[in-house]
């Protein structure tokens, strides 16, 4: 028979195996999500930058509109320069 000693040794020794291995899966994954992580962020910076140039020729065209179309308003009669 085996010592109690012996037991837990090999008890120990299966438990180790087993938590490598869940060990090596969890590694697995997280360098899965880090690299997903990491595309996520750069399609997000490319989508700010997308919508920051909307932005900005948006305020652009109404700036556009209210400094020089806007005087030009025939109806009222007034024409700035």
């Amino acid at each position: 028979m085996q010592s109690v000693e012996e037991k837990g040794e090999k008890a120990i020794q299966d438990c180790e195996a087993r938590l490598s291995h869940m060990q090596q899966e969890v590694e697995g994954i997280l360098g899965r999500v880090e690299l997903q992580t990491g595309k996520d962020d750069a399609a997000l910076q490319e989508h700010k930058e997308i919508l920051s140039s909307i932005n900005t020729q948006a305020l652009d065209t109404v700036h556009n509109f209210i400094s020089s179309e806007l005087r030009q308003d025939l109806p009222t009669g007034i024409r700035k320069a």
